[in-house]
């Protein structure tokens, strides 16, 4: 009986497949922290734009 065999009958993943597996994972989640980080980015950028127009907004009224 082999290793794999073992795994395959136990429904366990090898330590080759857990580790691809985590990978993927990890890639995944950081790119979505990126996504995150980047949405956050743009986000502040527009407020630093609109801010002064409103500041000038709010002084006219």
């Amino acid at each position: 009986t082999s290793i794999k065999h073992i795994h395959k009958v136990l429904n366990l993943e090898t330590i080759e497949e857990r580790a691809n597996n985590l990978f993927v994972k990890f890639l995944t989640n950081k790119s979505k922290i990126e996504t995150i980080a980047k949405e956050i980015q743009e986000y502040n950028n527009c407020l630093k734009i609109l801010m002064p127009n409103a500041l000038k907004l709010r002084s006219i009224i």
